[in-house]
């Protein structure tokens, strides 16, 4: 988390019959803005101490009606530490998957469309591919080998060269398939810039996840985890509890979106909340049917 991100207004602050406002933040300077523009910025205060800022008597009167609650610089520590006010203060953190979630279409029905060029039933091809998708996602085999091993234990051998040409066209770990699901990353941002922290946590090789950092994804994320290079994979408790140590939260904390039934079948074991998802309306619904609110 850069120093420097700003949280609007969500952190627990105290008014006193002076319009004074505190907010607990040790490691890190803050300030605030006035709806001018204009503002005073507070030095780095003594760890364990309280930051104090004054309101004009129209900025307390806009915090309290929440129509222009100040701005606040918050530390990372500091966002673990104080989660949201009037959220769920359960949920400190929410993990991503990437392909079928912020890019790509869904696993499914990717899953469907390549069943058909396969020419064999949904279920077997599901059943295949999660009986080998180790090789891919934690011990180095590409993507390019990953398809034809998959039409080979199928016995589709004959239908490789238009799997291939399927996957090339719409497979998220590919360039041209790995189009942004730009909603869903700004609702990253949203709960990113809304106190909460945020971890990307894929089932995808190293040179992808090089590929992902290359276009920038990691800046939006608290953590950026690459199944091959930590070693596991979803739906393992090891994948799950590396996010949640990267984040430094426990596993009742962290809620998980993720496009796979699979990849989030470890929920009850491991603790976390798990979020299915099914296109960016459902996900809102999700949210809010958890108690979450960010602006």
């Amino acid at each position: 988390m850069d120093p420097g991100t700003r949280a609007r207004g969500v952190y627990p602050l105290v008014d006193d019959a002076h319009g004074t406002g505190q907010v607990q933040c040790p490691r890190s300077s803050m300030d605030r803005v006035s709806a001018s523009g204009a503002g005073d910025t507070g030095s780095n205060p003594v760890e364990g101490t309280r930051w104090r800022f004054s309101l004009s008597a129209q900025e307390r009167s806009d915090w309290v009606a929440g129509s222009n609650p100040p701005k606040l610089q918050v530390c990372e520590e500091c966002r673990r530490t104080n989660p949201p006010r009037g959220t769920n203060m359960s949920i400190k953190a929410f993990g991503f998957d990437h392909g079928g979630v912020l890019a790509g279409i869904p696993g499914p029905v990717f899953m469907r469309g390549a069943a058909d060029v396969l020419r064999v039933h949904f279920d077997e091809l599901r059943d295949v591919y999660f009986a080998h998708n180790h090789l891919v996602n934690r011990e180095g085999v590409s993507w390019d080998e990953f398809w034809p091993l998959i039409a080979r234990a199928l016995d589709r051998e004959e239908r490789i060269p238009e799997l291939n040409d399927y996957v090339r066209q719409d497979g998220a770990h590919t360039p041209a398939g790995r189009k942004p699901n730009k909603e869903v990353l700004d609702l990253v941002d949203r709960l990113r810039a809304g106190g909460y922290l945020v971890g990307l946590l894929s089932n995808n090789t190293h040179e992808v996840g090089t590929e992902l950092r290359d276009e920038g994804l990691d800046r939006h994320f608290d953590a950026f985890l690459i199944s091959e290079e930590i070693g596991a994979m979803k739906p393992s408790r090891e994948a799950y509890e590396r996010l949640c140590a990267t984040l430094g939260v426990k596993a009742d904390e962290l809620a998980m979106v993720d496009d796979s039934p699979q990849a989030l079948s470890s929920a009850q074991e491991v603790g976390y909340t798990a979020i299915l998802f099914e296109g960016y309306e459902k996900l809102l619904d999700s949210l809010t049917g958890l108690g979450v609110t960010f602006r």
